[in-house]
C-alpha cells in the first residue's frame, strides 16, 4: 500500500482502512512520504504497537517485488504508477473526492488517462455516484472494474459502547456550540466554507449571547477576520479520533457549507464529509450544503438539514434550532442512526476486503 499522508493519525479515514488491511493480510505493508514521517511513526507506534513495523518511509530501493499494490486518491495513484508500470505490478485504487480529482478538469484527466494507460489498474473503488457517473461518461470502466461502495471507512472506534456521555444545550451545558470542522487547502477557505461560517458566526455572536463556535483544522485567527467574534470563537488546530470524540460530545452542530469547484476546477468533496459523519457518529445535527445533489440516504429536516451556500440561511437555521433544541437533538439523533448503518466498518471494508482478496 502506499499513502502521503500515514502514519499521521488525523488522516483517521486512512488509519482505519489500512490497518483494516495489515491485520487482514498477513504480507501487506503501507510505504509512506509523508515528509515528516519519523515523528508520526513514533505516535502512530504508540497506538499500534503491533503494526509498526510494516508501516515504513517510500523507498524505491526497499521495496520488494509485489504482487499487487493498493492506494487511495488520484494524486498518489498517479505518483505511484511509474513504479508499478516498471515493475508491471497490478493495482487497485479508490477514487475519492479531491486528491487531484477534478469533473471536467484537464489535469485529472491527464492523470486519470496515464494511471489506465498502464493496463494494470484491476479495479477501481469509487465512492459516490457523481464520480462513477463520470467514469462511465469518459469510458474508462472499459480499462478496467468498477466498484461502487458508497461512502468512506469511519474510525471504529466511533462505533464503541464507551462513547462519551453527549451534552445538551440547556439540559446540562449553558453554552449553544456551533462547530466547523475542516482542513485548510487554499486562502480563506473558501472550498469549504469557511468564510461563510465566521461571517455566520458574527451576525448569530450578535443576535445570541450563549453561542459559541469551535474550529478544528488547518484554520487560526490569521485567516479570516474574527473581530466582533471576542472568546466566542476557539481554535483547536487539527486532532485525532481520541480527541474528536469528547470534542464532539460538547457540540450541538456541525456546519459545513463546503462549495464544489473553488480548490480547482472540477473539485468537489464527498456527502457528507467525512467530519460530518464523524460528528454525525457523537449526536451531532449535520448543517451542510449538497450543491451537487450527492445526497441520497438522508432525508431534510429528519436525518440532516441541507442549507444553501449563503450567510443568510445559515444564520437562519442556526437561529431555529438555537430556539428549536428538541428538533435539533432529534435531527441528531436520527442522523446518527442513518450513519451508523451506512458507514458501519464491517459494511464498508467487507466490500473493499473482498476486492483485495479476490487479487491476492
Amino acid at each position: 500500500m502506499f499513502d502521503d499522508f500515514v502514519p499521521n493519525i488525523t488522516t483517521a479515514f486512512r488509519i482505519a482502512e489500512f490497518n483494516f488491511y495489515l491485520r487482514s493480510f498477513s504480507g501487506s505493508v503501507v510505504y509512506s512520504w509523508y515528509p515528516d514521517f519519523s515523528s508520526h511513526h513514533k505516535v502512530y507506534s504508540q497506538l499500534y504497537p503491533d503494526l509498526k513495523g510494516r508501516v515504513k518511509p517510500f523507498s524505491v530501493q526497499r521495496i520488494p517485488d509485489m504482487s499487487l499494490a493498493y492506494c487511495v486518491f488520484l494524486n498518489n495513484a498517479y505518483s505511484i504508477t511509474p513504479l508499478l508500470a516498471k515493475r508491471r505490478t497490478p493495482f487497485v485504487f479508490t477514487l475519492y473526492p479531491g486528491g487531484g480529482f477534478g469533473l471536467e478538469e484537464d489535469e485529472s484527466d491527464k492523470k486519470l488517462e496515464c494511471v489506465f494507460a498502464t493496463g494494470l489498474v484491476r479495479k477501481l473503488i469509487v465512492t459516490q455516484t457523481i464520480t462513477r457517473e463520470y467514469i462511465e461518461k469518459k469510458g474508462w470502466h472499459r480499462n478496467c472494474e468498477v466498484e461502487f461502495v458508497y461512502g468512506a471507512v469511519i474510525h471504529d472506534s466511533y462505533f464503541n459502547t464507551d462513547m462519551p456521555p453527549k451534552e445538551q444545550y440547556q439540559v446540562n451545558k449553558d453554552t449553544f456550540d456551533i462547530c466547523f470542522v475542516a482542513d485548510k487547502y487554499m486562502p480563506f477557505g473558501l472550498n469549504k466554507g469557511y468564510d461563510l461560517f465566521l461571517t455566520s458566526a458574527k451576525v448569530l455572536r450578535r443576535e445570541l449571547g450563549d453561542a459559541r463556535f469551535h474550529i478544528v483544522g488547518g484554520f487560526d485567527r490569521n485567516d479570516f477576520d474574527v473581530s466582533g467574534l471576542g472568546d466566542s470563537v476557539i481554535f483547536y488546530g487539527r486532532r485525532d479520533t481520541n480527541y474528536l470524540r469528547d470534542f464532539f460530545s460538547r457540540m450541538d452542530m456541525i456546519v459545513s457549507p463546503n462549495i464544489p469547484f473553488k480548490l480547482h476546477p472540477g473539485n468537489f468533496d464527498g456527502f457528507p464529509t467525512a467530519s460530518c459523519v464523524e460528528a454525525s457518529l457523537c449526536s451531532v445535527a449535520m448543517v451542510c450544503t449538497d450543491i451537487l445533489r450527492l445526497n441520497t440516504h438522508y432525508k431534510d429536516g429528519i436525518d440532516i438539514c441541507l442549507i444553501e451556500p449563503n450567510v443568510n440561511d445559515i444564520v437562519q437555521k442556526a437561529l431555529y434550532f438555537h430556539n428549536n433544541p428538541e428538533h435539533l437533538y432529534r435531527v441528531a439523533r436520527n442522523g446518527m442512526e442513518v450513519s451508523r448503518l451506512l458507514f458501519n466498518p464491517e459494511i464498508q471494508m467487507s466490500k473493499r476486503h473482498k476486492v483485495l482478496s479476490k487479487l491476492i
